[in-house]
């Protein structure tokens, strides 16, 4: 079975954290924005920030699968953020 297309899930993971931090960083910046668009902007980071916290551990299992399983395929191997 070829798995070079599941490649890009070898650092998904860290990728979805980074992502997770630029919302919170957004989030954070939020606090001090006019209060209409703050509500409004606040309430679609939360819902991004709550959609990417499900799907972390799911991406987190399949990285650290094709780290270990993947016969090579995420060389080099980068330890999970378990």
């Amino acid at each position: 079975m070829k798995l070079d297309s599941l490649q890009s899930f070898c650092t998904a993971d860290t990728k979805l954290m980074d992502l997770q931090n630029r919302v919170n960083t957004l989030l954070a910046a939020e606090v001090g924005a006019s209060e209409d668009r703050s509500s409004e902007a606040q309430r679609l980071l939360t819902e991004t920030k709550n959609a990417l916290a499900a799907e972390l551990p799911a991406v987190q299992k399949l990285a650290d699968l094709l780290r270990t399983k993947g016969d090579g395929l995420c060389t080099p191997t980068t330890p999970s953020s378990n």
